[in-house]
């Protein structure tokens, strides 16, 4: 069981109920400073789940923190990465329905006469571990704007939700596109809508596609082959569920900076290596001393 660790219940300043932000947890020095020290989040509760020994599938660390929850005790659940930080608290919450999905960043699929047009929504700001690389992905929102996923990296959703629907993670998306599979399951089984929301933030990574997260389209795509309709991903913008006849394009004016992020990408690790990728994939690797 990973480790639980719990703050005050003190509701914030702005806030009119209790608001958790819950982390799985590998790197604890980059969730201290994004998350637990973060000054826009003082009086949130936040639960680190320690996956540093054990490290298990996202989904089941939150899957334990859901069915472990009091839900006599309703709350705001903020599934977000530690590496995912917040620049203004969260108080846009106390003017939203509970009976929704809420996201930072998400993506559309609009179909046109003769092509489907992928859009991504939530304007916010990227860069490599270390700050460096910064550029700015999708499009503002200045109210809830209807999407179909967002990416992993933060899913906001009520307790009451929850509980009402008993709403779960998929374990066997270990460690990609597991919120992506939340929204349409939700949707699918209960006509649950997902909105991206104006919330500033900075996500401390680019992604990286393996051959996990290819294996794990797949399962996905074979799950809800027969859905009611064509959802998407954010990561990488691939089409999931029933398919739709027309050609595929991608809204360039939209999400031009992940294109080109898609095409090349340079980024320094934690352990002191440069790496470069084409299409995502790494062909240069060296040790900078």
């Amino acid at each position: 069981m990973a480790e639980i660790n719990s703050e005050t219940k003190t509701l914030p300043q702005g806030m009119k109920e209790h608001c958790i932000l819950i982390s799985v947890v590998r790197d604890e020095v980059m969730y201290q400073r994004i998350v637990a020290d973060n000054p826009k989040l003082v009086g949130y509760e936040k639960r680190m789940l320690d996956n540093r020994k054990e490290n298990l599938g996202i989904p089941t660390r939150y899957n334990q923190f859901l069915d472990e929850y009091d839900y006599t005790q309703p709350a705001w659940f903020v599934f977000c990465h530690e590496d995912m930080e917040f620049l203004q608290d969260l108080s846009i919450l106390c003017d939203v329905s509970h009976d929704s999905l809420y996201g930072t960043i998400g993506v559309t699929l609009r179909r046109g006469i003769r092509d489907l047009t992928l859009g991504l929504w939530g304007r916010e700001k990227n860069s490599n571990k270390d700050g460096t690389g910064c550029c700015w992905i999708g499009r503002p929102v200045h109210k809830p704007h209807r999407v179909l996923t967002f990416d992993c990296q933060c899913l906001i959703v009520h307790s009451d939700l929850v509980r009402k629907h008993h709403l779960r993670f998929d374990e066997h998306l270990t460690f990609d596109l597991y919120v992506e599979d939340f929204c349409i399951g939700a949707a699918e089984s209960h006509g649950i809508r997902s909105y991206v929301i104006p919330i500033n933030c900075h996500h401390y990574s680019f992604g990286n596609i393996q051959p996990r997260f290819t294996e794990q389209l797949h399962y996905l795509q074979e799950k809800y082959k027969h859905s009611r309709r064509c959802y998407a991903s954010t990561v990488g913008m691939y089409t999931i569920g029933r398919n739709v006849k027309g050609r595929l394009k991608h809204d360039s004016g939209r999400i031009r900076d992940r294109l080109k992020r898609f095409l090349y990408q340079t980024k320094q690790t934690q352990s002191g290596h440069r790496i470069v990728k084409l299409l995502r994939i790494p062909i240069y690797r060296r040790k900078i001393s």
